[in-house]
This record gives structure tokens, C-alpha cells and sequence, in this order.
């Protein structure tokens, strides 16, 4: 086997980004596509079995599960680069301290993705996202309070009565909190938030 190469492994489910990708990565000098795969399950045999790839890179949010999971499971002994379309503060945190050599952006030019395989095939760590930039932009105080309350059910008129508003100034809150996170409705607002790791929620499980 040629040592120079590093042998690398796609899991996308979408199957058009995923081979297209490997194509692209098929064409660079030292790289060797092994996989394209499309879901957690046959990653996970992949990483566990007798010929790993050197650099696995995987999508965050997969049809059958989340791809944290399996950075949770394997990461200790795998060599996982995170390639997502979302640069939310809590992937980014979460790839750090669960262990991943990379964190790339699907919206980040070709080159980034393939620098992050050969830094992470030679040992070290490439976040094409800093967790510091990702993180600046917080919610206000009001906006916290108003999606805690959404998340608990209470109506528009409750949350104005709480916070000592009118109804008018909480819808305004939702109209704006709709366009920043691109939500319609008030259960999709809270999901992308508690799934962005925007807000901390006891009770309310993020899907990743």
C-alpha cells in the first residue's frame, strides 16, 4: 500500500453532493476516494473495521441520525472531519471538545475541504470556522425570554402579559426572530435555536 496516499471516505445522504464531491477529490494528486457512504450505520462499520480510512469526512445532519453521534463513538480513534452547511456555535464547540480533526463549511471554496484532509491525515486539526466568530452574534436578552416562553406554550398574549408588553411589540419579536433563523412557525423557531446551540433548554433535546 502507498503510504503517501491518504485514503479518504465521504458520508453525505445526499447522493449528488456526495459523489460529486468525491469526484472533485478523485482528481487531487495523493488522495484516494475508498467510500461514499449516505448514512451513521455503515460509517460506523467503516471506522470499526479492518481497513479504516485515514480521514473520514462526514456530514452533521444525516437521515438516520446525527453525524455528533458518531463522532461521540469513534472519535477517540478515528481521524473525523465535521463538513457541514451550518457554522452554528454548538456544532463548532462541540467538534472541539468531542475530537475532531476538522470543521469545514460546505459553502467553503474546494481547496479549504482538501487542506483540512491532509492537515488532519498528518495529525493535526483544521477548523475552517472559529468557534469565537460563530458564537458572536447572541440573542438579546428579550429575544431569550420570548422563545423560553414560546417553548413552554404560552400564547402571544401570555408572553405580553409576563413581560409587560402588548401583544403587538411580541409579535413583532417573532416576525423578526422568523427572518433571522428563516422559520415559519413558532415550534420551527424554537427547534433551529435549540439546535444551533443559540439557547440552552433543559428538557428540550437538540437535533443535530
Amino acid at each position: 500500500m502507498n503510504r503517501d496516499v491518504i485514503r479518504v471516505a465521504l458520508v453525505d445522504d445526499h447522493p449528488v453532493l456526495g459523489e460529486g464531491t468525491a469526484l472533485l477529490l478523485r482528481r487531487v494528486e495523493g488522495l484516494e476516494v475508498t467510500d461514499v457512504l449516505s448514512d451513521i450505520s455503515a460509517a460506523r462499520e467503516l471506522l470499526l473495521g479492518p481497513h479504516p480510512p485515514d480521514v473520514l469526512v462526514l456530514d452533521v445532519k444525516l437521515a438516520d441520525a446525527s453525524g455528533l453521534e458518531l463522532l461521540d463513538l469513534c472519535g477517540a480513534g478515528a481521524t473525523i472531519i465535521l463538513w457541514t452547511a451550518f457554522a452554528f456555535p454548538h456544532y463548532v464547540r462541540y467538534a472541539q471538545e468531542a475530537g475532531a480533526s476538522g470543521f469545514v463549511l460546505k459553502s467553503a471554496p474546494f481547496e479549504e475541504l482538501v487542506a483540512a484532509i491532509r492537515t488532519a491525515a498528518g495529525g493535526g486539526a483544521y477548523f475552517g470556522v472559529n468557534p469565537h466568530s460563530a458564537s458572536a452574534a447572541q440573542l438579546s436578552p428579550r429575544q431569550a425570554q420570548v422563545i423560553r416562553m414560546v417553548a413552554r406554550g404560552a400564547s402571544n398574549d401570555e408572553v405580553a402579559v409576563e413581560l409587560g408588553v402588548s401583544r403587538r411589540a411580541v409579535e413583532a419579536h417573532l416576525t423578526r426572530l422568523y427572518r433571522r433563523f428563516g422559520t415559519n412557525s413558532r415550534t420551527e423557531l424554537v427547534a433551529r435555536v435549540v439546535e444551533g446551540g443559540w439557547l440552552e433548554m433543559p428538557g428540550l433535546a437538540r437535533d443535530s
